[in-house]
């Protein structure tokens, strides 16, 4: 029998439901995106949106999480107020979404991005690991008679005369030794 101070039962992992809708900042720029008002998308009309377009949120907590997602938009400067608004509160304000400006790369700048692109590469194939079976094979493969073709530059290196350093003079040694004792 179990001790009554130790269960026994194990915990469940609880598996996450999948989302049903993408984020209210996602949901609010889609919005304003699609809004075809000249002065900016209303409040109002990115929570109608919101709400007919997915029937999974909550409405009763649409306004709250709306006001959420505007004020974390206005913070990283996707959306602005519109003009006539500036002065409003945020709820009663017209929203429309900045404009991205792309940062100009560059030609330096691409050929260090294109060489560690290329180097990461490298380093994926080289980490792939080869069952055993196959290295021990890979090994006995390779044919003694096909030499690796070596670059001129290789070569040039290879044939240059090596001059030897000049030795230094040894130092005397001096003329009492002392005896080790036993």
């Amino acid at each position: 029998m179990a001790s009554p101070g130790k269960s026994t039962s194990k915990k469940h992992a609880v598996k996450k439901a999948p989302k049903l809708h993408p984020s209210f900042l996602e949901m609010a720029i889609e919005a304003i995106r699609a809004s075809s008002d000249t002065k900016g998308a209303s409040v109002p009309s990115i929570r109608n949106y919101i709400t007919e377009n997915y029937k999974s949120v909550d409405p009763t907590t649409v306004r709250y999480r709306l006001k959420q997602a505007l004020m974390k938009a206005l913070e990283k400067n996707m959306i602005n107020k519109s003009k006539q608004s500036d002065d409003r509160p945020l709820m009663s304000s017209r929203f429309r979404i900045l404009a991205t400006k792309k940062k100009k790369v560059t030609k330096s700048e691409d050929k260090e991005n294109k060489i560690a692109k290329q180097k990461k590469e490298v380093k994926n194939l080289n980490s792939v690991k080869k069952p055993r079976a196959l290295k021990k094979a890979s090994n006995t493969m390779k044919s003694p008679a096909k030499s690796p073709k070596k670059s001129p530059a290789k070569l040039a290196r290879k044939n240059t005369v090596k001059v030897p350093k000049p030795k230094t003079p040894k130092r005397p040694q001096s003329a009492k030794k002392v005896k080790k004792s036993k």
